[in-house]
This record gives C-alpha cells, structure tokens and sequence, in this order.
C-alpha cells in the first residue's frame, strides 16, 4: 500500500563544509474535501538557525546555554535556492506566520479534493552540531541526521503544523521515498529506508545509495566512518542498533532480541516493515530513568537485564512512533499508555521477582529500607505520584509543548501506563485491556487515529462503562 504523497530527491553530502545540497520533489496529494489555495510544510532544519526561534526559545527555557552561546557555525540553518511547479515556474513561498521551521507554498491554482500537485525544491541544509540535541554532526566525523530535510504538513480539517521544541514531535502524513544519496566511499551508511543500490559516481572519492521506503513519517540516517552498528535477523525483520553491553556475548544479545520482538509481535502484531533500527542516540533522547541508572560498576541486575530493557524500551517506541500516527503534540499520552503498559507487561512476564534495586535489596545495611521491598514496575507508580506530591501533576491532555520537562520526559507517560493497569484491574478481566491494544494496533496501523478510538474498542469489549 502506498503512501498519499511521494517525495524523491537527490542529495549530497559534503562533509568538509557539513552540508547537505538537496533536490526534492513532493507529489502532493490531496485526500481531503477542501481546496487547498496553500501547502504548508515542516522545515525544522533552520530551527536551529538562531537564538530566537522556537527551539532558540525552548533551549532558554530549559537553561541549555550551550545553544545560546554556540558559534554561527555551529547551528543549522536552511538555504532555499528555488520552489518550482512542474512546469519549472517559481512558485511564491515564504516563512508561515514569522516562523523560522514552517514554510508556506501558494501553488499555481489551488488544488481540488482529489487533484495531486508537483512541488521541486532545492535548497542546502546546515547541519547542526550535535551538542544539542545529540543528532547532527559529531567532533569524529560521523553524521546523525534527524529532521534534516523538508516534509508535507498533516493536514486534518486544516492544517497541524509545529515549531520544533526539542519534544521529538513532527507532525507528517506518511511518505514514500525515494533517494538518491551521495557521500564519500569511505563512509557507511545505516537507515531503516531499503537500500537498492550503492554504485560509484564519476569521482571514485564518492558513491551513490539508492534507498526507498514507503509509508514512512521519518528517516533517520547515521553516517559513519568506522560501522558502529551491528544487526540481528528476527521474525523476517532486520534488527540493526548500536545500543552496547559490552560485558555480553553477541548471543545474549541476540536472544534478548528475539525475545523482545516476538513479544511485541504478541501484544501488538506484525511490524509492517523489514528493517527496525534504533540507535544510542535515540535511546539517550528518552531513557530508562530511575534506579536503574546506577553506575555499571555495582552491576544491581542480572547480566543482560539492563541490555534487554534498554533495548525493550528504544524499540517499542520505535514501534509505536513509526506505525501509530496521532497527533504527537496534543495525543501523545495514548502512545506513552500502551509503551509503559507493555514494558510492564514485559517485566511481569520475564521478570516477575525482579525489584526495583536489583541485587542491592539483598545487600545487608539496604534490605531494611523501603526501597528494598519495591518490584522493579514500582517505580513507575512512584514517577508520577512524586509529582502530584509536589503539586506539580498536569492533565494527561496537556500538549507536550506545555508540560514542564519532569512531566514530559517521565511523569505523564508513567501515569498513562499506570493508568491502563488500574482500568486493568478494575475491569477485572486481564484479557480487555491486552485484547483492546491489540485490536487498536491491527485496526489502525498505519493510518491517522486519535484516543477516541481506542476507547470505543475498549467500550466494545468491556461490559463495565
């Protein structure tokens, strides 16, 4: 099943100048019932184009002085050179409503309910430093590229468009793609996207990769000198991180995989694609926080525990993120419920006398602290409920751009988890809630949804209200 709109481009890097050179065409359809006299679009790469942009103003919000202090060419930025119709006439653009990472595309004539638009832009992108979101250009060379190129806003009765603020919320239809990618033969290359083909230019210094993928609503791309990732085959998926334990055997590693995706292929159901690739990077962007951290050298769990819930937690985002699409601003709650439920879910199946201090709750001089009592799901419990001790607690409807930074990056996901295993228990019927996800996943996989939905499965097999 294809996607509503196609994007191919051709791209270069140049990674003296950490540039990317950028031709992009976007087959725009137009699935909804109005006639649309503008295309809006995300362009969250020149967020980072100066102090006083959104994610400028996110960063000052949150004390991160780093990007208030950095040189100019340390922050991204985008250049657009021409935006053409397909018959090669400029059309006129301009920044949507003063906001730097939002264009605004008024095509030729406006297109009917039905009708598809061709739009070619070319433009340079500035990669940003990584300091400051742990994606752009890293001090050894290497590229982690996130949000890097310019993607269709969704559009739902009007347009859903958003500043990019540092909460790993973009808002895109899903897209096919096709690229053509240029970099130096001395480079690797790793992405979810399939790759077709990898050829030399006419420079013998570089190759060309040829990567597709359809109904995607990102592409991440890591691009380095020396391979950091390794790669497992599971359940006709490619399973491809760089997420280390280096105390464990590649087979360890490779069961705890295994283990996790036929898990998730249980609770949710198949994954629609064939590769899966999550990266250290992503998995630092949102972390098991808690006990859990403790530093390597007490080594509290099991050998392989903390590895496999690393891995639990990065892929089952990766999961939901790429398949799920809801509203990641204002619905994300529904996503962070069923990621905490079936990491819970996973503990109490796999590790069921796990505590929330590993080993340490048998230590002597620990074991008589409360903390030593307290299974290893607790601690999602005590995420939240720290919170409305403090009267800081937000509504789970609170857009993510609102919530203060505990609450967005641990509070309010803990309690959405939490949330469905008290409904769980009220229900009184373990099967409702695990058959409701299921159900919800299969039904709206790949295509927009909301809350709503999930609830009126969950009225159809509950005969509580």
């Amino acid at each position: 099943m294809k996607s509503q709109h196609q994007i191919n481009m051709d791209v270069v890097l140049d990674v003296d100048q950490k540039t990317l050179l950028i031709t992009q065409e976007i087959n725009y359809h137009n699935t909804s019932n109005d006639t649309l006299s503008q295309l809006l679009f995300h362009d969250w790469a020149n967020s980072f184009s100066s102090k006083t942009t959104a994610l400028g103003k996110r960063f000052s919000e949150d004390y991160l002085r780093r990007f208030y202090y950095a040189k100019d060419e340390e922050r991204g930025s985008t250049t657009i050179k021409s935006v053409l119709n397909s018959k090669n006439e400029s059309l006129n653009w301009e920044r949507y409503q003063e906001s730097a990472d939002i264009l605004s595309v008024t095509p030729s004539s406006p297109i009917v309910p039905g009708a598809a638009y061709s739009i070619t832009f070319t433009y340079t992108i500035k990669i940003p430093s990584d300091k400051f979101t742990r994606f752009g250009y890293h001090d050894n060379g290497n590229f982690s590229l996130r949000y890097w190129h310019i993607v269709p806003a969704m559009y739902t009765s009007g347009w859903q468009v958003y500043n990019n603020k540092d909460l790993d919320d973009l808002y895109t239809p899903l897209l096919d793609y096709s690229i053509d990618f240029t970099l130096p033969q001395t480079y690797n290359l790793t992405t979810s996207l399939n790759e077709i083909t990898s050829v030399l230019t006419k420079n013998a210094l570089q190759k060309t990769v040829r990567l597709t993928g359809e109904n995607r609503n990102k592409v991440h791309l890591f691009i380095e000198t020396k391979n950091s990732f390794y790669s497992f085959t599971t359940d006709n998926i490619e399973f491809i991180s760089n997420i280390e334990d280096n105390d464990l055997m590649p087979e360890m590693k490779s069961v705890a995989i295994h283990k996790i995706f036929s898990f998730l292929n249980n609770k949710l159901g198949t994954y629609p694609f064939e590769k899966v690739v999550v990266s250290e990077s992503d998995y630092k962007s949102n972390p098991v926080y808690g006990l859990n951290q403790l530093p390597d050298i007490l080594r509290p769990f099991p050998d392989g525990f903390q590895y496999e819930i690393k891995q639990l937690k990065t892929i089952t985002e990766d999961y939901l993120e790429r398949t799920l699409i809801i509203d990641p601003r204002h619905d994300a709650w529904i996503k962070d419920a069923l990621h905490i439920y079936l990491m819970m879910e996973y503990t109490e199946q796999y590790y069921p006398e796990m505590k929330l201090i590993g080993n340490l709750s048998k230590v002597i001089g620990l074991r008589w602290f409360h903390a030593a009592d307290l299974d290893f799901n607790d601690q999602y419990f005590m995420g939240y409920k720290n919170m409305t001790r403090l009267f800081l607690d937000q509504s789970l409807t609170t857009p993510q751009d609102s919530l203060i930074k505990f609450n967005k990056n641990i509070a309010n996901a803990y309690k959405a988890g939490v949330g469905l295993k008290y409904l769980e228990d009220y229900l009184e019927d373990d099967n409702i809630i695990a058959n409701s996800i299921r159900e919800f996943y299969t039904e709206n996989k790949l295509q927009p949804t909301t809350p709503l939905a999930f609830k009126e499965i969950l009225k159809r097999n509950s005969k509580k209200t």
